[in-house]
């Protein structure tokens, strides 16, 4: 069977017939629709006027809109993840910061012993500990 589209000013129109006092079955049988599809676009559009039916579907295509980009991100971020924890998982090791009173661990390279380490976005790895992707240092 085929699925008929009634515009907002139609749905408000039929609402509107029925508040006036036309039957409901009289009214579905004029417009060519099951009572039931009355009622659900009753409770949808009912006490509405014109412009607050528009601006509902209007509301309801952003909607949808925005949850298919949601949703495409989402599912670009999943796909991606695993490769990116694939590439990290090993690639560096964490060394540890020295104490500045530990002389051995500090001679020669600064008070903290943080020589290369402030080169990365992540404190704690060095760049001469990290493997590139073709494995050179």
């Amino acid at each position: 069977m085929r699925k008929r589209r009634f515009t907002e000013a139609q749905i408000i129109g039929m609402i509107k017939e029925q508040e006036a006092g036309l039957p409901t079955s009289e009214l579905c049988r004029k417009h060519g629709l099951s009572p039931a599809t009355f009622y659900k676009l009753k409770a949808k559009y009912g006490g509405m006027d014109l412009s607050d039916a528009k601006q509902l579907t209007q509301f309801e295509e952003e909607n949808a809109k925005l949850k298919r980009l949601v949703a495409d991100v989402m599912l670009d971020r999943a796909s991606v993840a695993p490769l990116v924890q694939a590439q990290w998982r090993g690639s560096c090791r964490r060394i540890s910061w020295e104490s500045p009173d530990d002389a051995d661990a500090t001679a020669g390279r600064g008070a903290a012993g943080d020589e290369g380490a402030s080169d990365l976005s992540t404190p704690g790895l060095r760049p001469d500990r990290c493997r590139s992707e073709d494995g050179a240092a």
